[in-house]
């Protein structure tokens, strides 16, 4: 994967053998602190004691150098039933109720942007090249993880989200959702320092994520950096949708779309910035030719049109950018030379 010795001591990644490694280790465990409390731990299944991690990678999650829980991913001899990576056990009626999943977090105190990732493995990468990192350790987060993620991104100027490039849009999906969540939730900060990162799916992939996209590249930080720099907040993506160089228009015609942007505006201003406000409402004026009057009678009822049927016009804001995507899609194959095809 491309990490250091230095990345795998900081971390203190390690491996768990195969069960007929560790009897030997499990039973003087058992002599020295008893079954019942190896059981409390979550790392034992019961009956009689046997590790629950074998033959895995395992990583553990840190606070002050310390770990306070693990997930483990299985290597290529492993012929489990089990998923590709489990975690520590919680919800066992034998593990102790302090046993909970926390954010798997990588902090320097040497940098003012946070990238957020969905795999452990693309949030080792993530700090080799110099970020801190935050991650959920999944693809799909949960509620209560946008409140976990809003808090630990306080500290930042700058948070982004980057998951993974994939055919079915799973990443993509994940990870607006965590943009729109923590562009509601996230606290005394400006929302608009929060942006999505996107990385290209090469032509012929099914899927590409931050560890192996860096690792085949010859400037792996260089283009981690440009990715960052790259991302778009959640006003963008909604600026996107607004008409463009249109002579006359009526406001009414686009009123999903300029209500969705108003949307960002008002949260990405948050009552204590009008210069931000002011600036945003600029660029949407000058981007369809309206009057700026309209553009400010539009925020101001913006409130008034959240009980408008939301859904439908985030369907049809879904179904323009998935149209924008395939677009992009078919540009690639067109710029690809004739050896870069798939015949």
């Amino acid at each position: 994967r491309g990490w250091t010795q230095d990345t795998l001591e900081e971390h203190r990644i390690g491996y768990a053998p195969p069960e007929e490694d560790q009897d030997e280790f499990i039973e003087e465990l058992i002599d020295e602190y008893g079954s019942d409390t190896l059981l409390k731990t979550g790392l034992f299944l019961p009956g009689p004691t046997k590790p629950f991690f074998k033959d895995r990678v395992v990583f553990p999650y840190l606070k002050a150098g310390k770990p306070r829980y693990f997930t483990a991913r299985k290597t290529e001899t492993n012929d489990e039933d089990l998923g590709k990576y489990i975690k520590q056990l919680q919800s066992k009626d034998y593990v102790a109720d302090f046993i909970d999943e926390p954010l798997w977090t990588y902090t320097s105190n040497q940098t003012s942007t946070v990238i957020i990732t969905e795999g452990m493995p693309d949030a080792i990468t993530t700090a080799q090249h110099g970020y801190d990192v935050i991650t959920p350790v999944t693809v799909q987060y949960k509620e209560e993880h946008r409140g976990s993620v809003a808090e630990a991104t306080q500290r930042y100027d700058e948070a982004v989200i980057i998951n993974d490039a994939e055919e079915n849009d799973a990443g993509e999906q994940g990870a607006q959702q965590m943009l729109e969540g923590l562009d509601k939730i996230r606290p005394k900060h400006r929302a608009d320092l929060i942006k999505k990162g996107e990385l290209p799916l090469p032509e012929g992939q099914e899927k590409n994520d931050i560890e192996a996209h860096l690792r085949d590249h010859d400037e792996p930080h260089e283009e981690l950096k440009g990715i960052v720099e790259d991302g778009k907040t959640l006003f963008e993506e909604r600026f996107e949708e607004l008409p463009e160089d249109q002579d006359t228009v009526s406001l009414s015609n686009y009123s999903h779309e300029i209500l969705e942007c108003m949307q960002s505006v008002k949260r990405n201003a948050r009552g204590e910035n009008e210069m931000l406000k002011t600036e945003y409402i600029k660029r949407i004026k000058k981007r369809i030719y309206a009057d700026q009057s309209d553009v400010n009678q539009h925020y101001r009822e913006e409130d008034e049109n959240r009980d408008d049927p939301l859904q439908e016009r985030k369907e049809r804001l879904e179904e323009k950018r998935r149209e924008r995507k395939e677009r992009k899609r078919e540009q690639r194959k067109e710029n690809l030379p004739d050896e870069g095809r798939l015949v």
